[in-house]
């Protein structure tokens, strides 16, 4: 018995749909961002991990050198920012406005592939 190829079978081409979920993905990341971006405000809380980052870039390391409360990847995420964009807010706003419109877009997709 010999395996044929069905001709009805999926094609490897994204489909319309999927086309149009992945636009309104980017959509939805964009405004989300330009939100976040134009009323950027910091807290109390974004300085301490800023004054870890820090630390790390003049070459402590946490739990040796400093205590760390286990955000070690918030705390190295904050050091690429500050090595990237230098030592100011900016960087730090970037990423952090990046990462919340991620979030927000990684869930209008997950809600949109859900309902169908």
């Amino acid at each position: 018995m010999a395996l044929t190829a069905d001709s009805s079978s999926e094609s490897s081409a994204p489909s319309g749909a999927s086309i149009n979920l992945v636009v309104l993905d980017l959509g939805v990341f964009v405004c989300i961002f330009l939100f976040r971006f134009l009323t950027v405000d910091f807290k109390n809380d974004h300085f301490a991990h800023l004054s870890r980052a820090r630390q790390i870039l003049l070459g402590d390391l946490p739990v040796r050198d400093f205590f760390d409360g286990g955000f070690f990847l918030q705390n190295y995420a904050s050091t690429a920012a500050q090595l990237a964009f230098g030592y100011s807010l900016f960087g730090e706003a970037l990423l952090t406005i990046s990462l919340v419109a991620l979030g927000g877009m990684l869930a209008f997709h997950l809600s949109a592939r859900l309902s169908g």
